[in-house]
């Protein structure tokens, strides 16, 4: 470009690489113009460019202007502002348009501190950390070291000056206090690196210092710098391979055919962690022993695809950014074959066929399940029992079982918490048991769960002609001598059939055929059942079958021997009739309500009274209507029930004595016999007497002026049917002084042996009167006045 131009700001000549300058008051600026070429030869030169800064640190700019000069003035009208940098630029220019540009930055009132940033320029056994204005070094105080430090100075105004780096007089430390001004670096960073800072093994800690650092505007900065002394290794690294987790020993363990490695970096609280390395390396495995492990490599992660014969050896390796280490180191064994498992159950309403676990529905059970795990590997380490899915009712949840409750070799057995349903449950989806061995390999047992309702099948029972039924037949024997025979369930269909036996109870019988409480006989053999003269009683057969879950199928027949014949008891409610033991009475002459039916009333202590046959009238039947029947449909209850007979009618004046022979059975067969006579009876009560005041007619002249008269009877008597009763009334009319009136209402005195009459004067008419059994009728008057 052009030569022989000038540009001058504050007395600093501009320079192509640019050039500062410092002021605390005003300043000018001026310029020469270029003049000449070697080339092309000299084209122009522009006028002065001024720009102000955005801010203190002067890198960024606005506000641009120009002109041939400028004078720059301070205070409250002046041209620049405190804190800001002023950018002057003059350009020339050649004919070709190659340019010279001369550049001068005045940094006006600079006030503003350089900031620092510390690292090391060299290190031997030492780190610095930190930012701002606090930093600390981190020495290794088992070793000597050595380090410089650089610091970079930022002032963007009147730019980075120096720096001083402080004394160390620590025992075991070297270093003097200096005053570095060289740099590098280019504005406005620039670098001062001091001398070496040194100290032998085992130094003291020295105090914290203080590095300073100022600019051209002399603006001060200063930072700390703490020193620890860190010789701890990191921590916290870990491996972790199925079960096994590594150790600073070394921890051996067993993996499966392919296995992955959970990996736990260490990390330091101190200086910080700069490395952690994972090194592998294997071995051929020989029965459980591992042969020479081979040389290690370092891998980023710990994947295997195929154990078989092998052993692996990891070490991880944690470094701090001092060397401090620490490793932790874990050796496994692989075992590629997975353990076998066999399933077991107990518990109630349940059962375990093979891989088919049958269950009582309609029933409420619980069980268990233990599953034995076999490995002769790496060994058992758990069984995990699943939960119950698909199904509603049940009850169990997820588990995986460790504890073992017993171990046989190379075997150890696990033991579930209950598995429970309850007795509306449906039919869940299949279990899986998985049992694991310690390198983690599984294996697995299925099991298929099915609900088991039905009973065994096969059962026969049959006594004395009557076959047995799940809720139980009733049989009878009215000679205590019958047979049978049985047969033992042996099938079942579904869960498998357990058991089968045949019993044999007694217990006395009473009630019309309540049985009392059983007790146990001997039971029938051979499958035949054969019996002779027992006594009255209840003898229970049955015959029981047991499935593998409990359902139970049952054939029972009950016998009830009764040798007793049945008593009978005849009674009748019509008012012209009556039953007197087998005497049957009626009135012939009664002008109605000749109709009767017989009720006879049965007692049977065994068998209960059945039924009652009342036949065709024998004998002499003249005037008798009556049509046959059996009645079984007893009323009442327990040992004595009554049956009625179809209704009997005979005519007026009917004398004819017909003959009944009435047949009670119970339900064993036995039967009593009552013969009936009927006999007509017209004939009235004889023998009533009967005394009032000492009177015994009916006369009118029977008068007394007592209010109170005493009274004597003698009842009636019936040869016939019976009497059925004697009553006495009285009845009072009004005496008109001639005759007595019409007598009023009654009032019945039976029993009474005097009568008041209140003073009343009157006529009172006494009358006894006996009425027998069939309705024949005798009646004694007495009058008395008053």
């Amino acid at each position: 470009g052009p030569t022989g131009g000038s540009l001058t700001a504050n007395g600093t000549s501009g320079t192509t690489a640019g050039a500062w300058s410092t002021a605390s008051s005003g300043w000018s600026v001026s310029r020469s113009v270029f003049s000449a070429d070697a080339g092309a030869g000299y084209a122009s030169t522009s006028q002065i460019s001024r720009e102000e800064s955005v801010d203190g640190t002067c890198t960024s700019w606005n506000n641009a202007s120009t002109s041939n000069s400028f004078t720059e003035t301070t205070g409250k009208n002046g041209t620049v502002t405190q804190d800001r940098c002023y950018r002057y630029t003059l350009t020339g220019t050649d004919n070709v348009g190659n340019t010279t540009v001369l550049t001068v930055t005045v940094a006006y009132n600079d006030t503003s501190s350089p900031t620092q940033s510390l690292s090391l320029a060299s290190a031997t056994n030492a780190v610095i950390s930190g930012s701002g204005s606090s930093y600390t070094l981190y020495y290794r105080s088992d070793l000597a070291g050595s380090f410089t430090i650089a610091d970079a100075v930022t002032d963007g105004a009147s730019g980075p000056k120096q720096v001083v780096f402080p004394a160390i007089s620590t025992t075991g430390w070297t270093h003097n206090s200096e005053t570095v001004t060289t740099n590098t670096g280019t504005r406005p960073t620039l670098t001062f690196t001091s001398s070496t800072f040194s100290w032998n093994a085992s130094p003291s800690a020295p105090t914290s210092k203080t590095i300073s650092a100022s600019d051209n505007a002399n603006n001060p900065s200063n930072s700390t710098l703490n020193f620890t002394a860190d010789v701890t290794a990191p921590t916290g690294g870990s491996i972790v391979i199925g079960s096994t987790t590594s150790s600073s020993a070394g921890t051996t363990g067993f993996a499966p055919a392919a296995f992955t490695g959970t990996v736990t970096n260490f990390s330091d609280a101190g200086v910080g962690i700069d490395t952690n390395v994972i090194a592998r390396s294997t071995a051929t495995l020989t029965g459980s022993t591992c042969g020479t492990f081979g040389t290690a490599v370092t891998v980023s992660s710990i994947s295997e695809s195929s154990s078989a014969g092998l052993c692996f050896k990891y070490t991880l390796t944690g470094t701090d950014l001092l060397g401090n280490t620490a490793s932790t180191t874990i050796t496994v064994k692989g075992d590629a074959v997975a353990p076998t498992v066999s399933v077991s159950q107990t518990g109630s309403n349940s059962y375990l066929n093979g891989s088919t676990l049958y269950y009582r529905s309609g029933q409420s059970g619980s069980f268990t399940l233990t599953a034995s795990v076999s490995d002769s590997g790496s060994g058992a380490a758990s069984a995990t029992f699943p939960a119950v899915s698909g199904a509603t009712g049940w009850t169990h949840a997820a588990e995986t079982v460790s504890s073992a409750s017993s171990t046989s070799g190379s075997t150890k057995s696990y033991t579930s918490s209950a598995f429970s349903w309850t007795n509306v449950a449906s039919n869940p989806s299949a279990l899986t048991v998985t049992g694991t061995d310690v390198a983690g390999n599984d294996g697995t047992q299925a099991l298929t769960l099915t609900a088991d309702s039905a009973a065994p099948t096969g059962g026969a029972l049959s006594v004395a002609s009557t076959s047995g039924t799940s809720g139980g037949a009733t049989a009878y024997s009215k000679t205590g001598t019958f047979s049978g025979t049985y047969t033992l369930y042996s099938a079942d269909a579904g869960s498998g059939f357990a058991s089968s036996t045949v019993t044999k109870e007694t217990a006395s019988i009473s009630g019309g055929g309540t049985c009392g409480a059983y007790t146990s006989a001997t039971a029938p053999t051979g499958g035949t059942i054969s019996e002779t003269t027992l006594a009255n009683g209840c003898y229970r057969y049955t015959v029981t079958g047991t499935d593998n879950v409990g359902n139970v199928g049952t054939l029972r027949v009950i016998v009830i021997v009764d040798k007793t014949a049945p008593t009978q008891a005849f009674s009748t409610t019509s008012s012209t009739a009556y039953v007197s033991g087998t005497t049957v009475y009626y009135n012939g002459s009664a002008g109605s309500g000749r109709s009767m039916t017989l009720t006879d009333s049965v007692t049977d202590n065994e068998s209960g009274p059945l039924s009652v046959t009342f036949p065709s009238l024998g004998g002499t039947t003249t005037g008798w209507t009556f049509t046959s029947n059996t009645d079984s449909g007893g009323l009442g209850s327990g040992a004595t029930l009554t049956f009625t007979s179809n209704s009997l009618s005979w005519s007026l004046n009917t004398t004819s004595s017909p003959t009944m022979a009435v047949v009670a059975t119970d339900s064993a067969g036995n039967t009593n016999t009552s013969n009936l006579t009927f006999t007509n009876d017209v004939t009235a009560p004889t023998g009533g007497a009967l005394t009032v005041a000492g009177f015994t007619n009916t006369s009118t002249s029977n008068t007394s002026s007592n209010s109170s008269w005493s009274i004597s009877t003698t009842n009636y008597t019936d040869a016939g049917s019976g009497i059925a009763s004697n009553t006495l009334t009285v009845a009072r009319a009004n005496w008109n002084g001639f005759s007595c009136g019409s007598y009023g209402s009654t009032t019945d005195i039976t029993g009474n042996t005097s009568y008041n009459n209140g003073g009343t004067t009157g006529c009172y008419q006494f009358i006894l009167t006996g009425t027998d059994n069939v309705g024949n009728t005798a009646s004694k008057t007495v009058l008395v006045r008053r």
